[in-house]
């Protein structure tokens, strides 16, 4: 990768790219900044400089566009044994790439997916590269879609999709079991941030969820109407009614439910 002949112009590229220098493209050249082309001359292995110390991670090319698409290998989405949505990607190659956003919907029209996730910030190399994102705040049953969104450093952006994952908050359940009204345990307990309150209905109704601190105080209430008996659940984020971070401790939640209420405990644990 390093035989160029005596007087020829190289650009290379280091992978770590650094938006700092303006064009997302850093590296040294004889102990100081270079410009764009050197002469290949007096570039050697030991000369190259970089974020990761590995002073193979460049490219060497040559022609006007030094850009390498982001190319993915595999893009799926399949179910955890905690019940929840892993959604996994390889890419190949990345070259200016800012990160990735997840996108989900209940239908296969990416026009009302909604963007789930924080950025996903890219690697910028060019050997594979695996990612996988989780998405625990699923509260029923269905069929849903997830989009990938890869976003370059210029601001242009490129959708991957839809990989389709069917989620069924009861999973676990024996389907031949028949339903009964009760309180399930939080799950993941302890949890940050999130954790999914889980209960099963023996037939429709409404349900509420309360959250209490140790001293009695509800810091938040969730209420929902089902029109059929079934596994449901709620996603806390461990906030008040006002949107508050709480702190770690102990947290009681109940379900109330026509005559039938019960209570238990989870942790918050930051």
């Amino acid at each position: 990768q390093m035989s160029v002949d005596d007087g020829a112009t190289a650009l290379f590229m280091w992978s770590d790219c650094n938006p700092a220098y303006g064009d997302a493209v850093a590296w040294q050249y004889e102990g100081a900044k270079a410009s764009k082309s050197v002469n290949a001359s007096k570039l050697t292995k030991s000369s190259v400089r970089g974020g990761t110390g590995n002073d193979m991670a460049f490219i060497l090319y040559t022609g006007n566009d030094p850009t390498l698409p982001v190319e993915l290998s595999h893009f799926s989405a399949t179910m955890t044994s905690e019940n929840y949505v892993q959604l996994t990607w390889v890419s190949q190659t990345e070259t200016n790439v800012l990160g990735y956003n997840v996108y989900r919907s209940d239908s296969c029209d990416l026009s009302s997916a909604r963007h789930i996730s924080p950025l996903i910030g890219g690697t910028n190399t060019s050997f594979a590269q695996t990612y996988i994102y989780l998405d625990q705040e699923l509260d029923r049953d269905g069929t849903y879609y997830y989009w990938l969104q890869s976003v370059d450093m210029d601001g242009t952006s490129g959708f991957h999709g839809p990989v389709s994952v069917a989620f069924s908050i009861g999973n676990t359940e024996s389907p031949s079991m028949p339903f009964i009204t009760r309180l399930e345990n939080a799950y993941p307990n302890p949890f940050n941030p999130n954790t999914t309150i889980r209960y099963q209905l023996r037939d429709a109704g409404k349900v509420r969820i309360d959250i209490y601190n140790l001293r009695g105080q509800i810091l938040n209430s969730f209420s929902r109407t089902h029109d059929a008996a079934g596994n449901y659940g709620v996603v806390w984020d461990g906030r008040d009614s006002s949107g508050n971070d709480l702190p770690s401790g102990v947290y009681l939640y109940k379900m109330s439910c026509g005559e039938y209420s019960a209570i238990k405990r989870m942790v918050l644990k930051k």
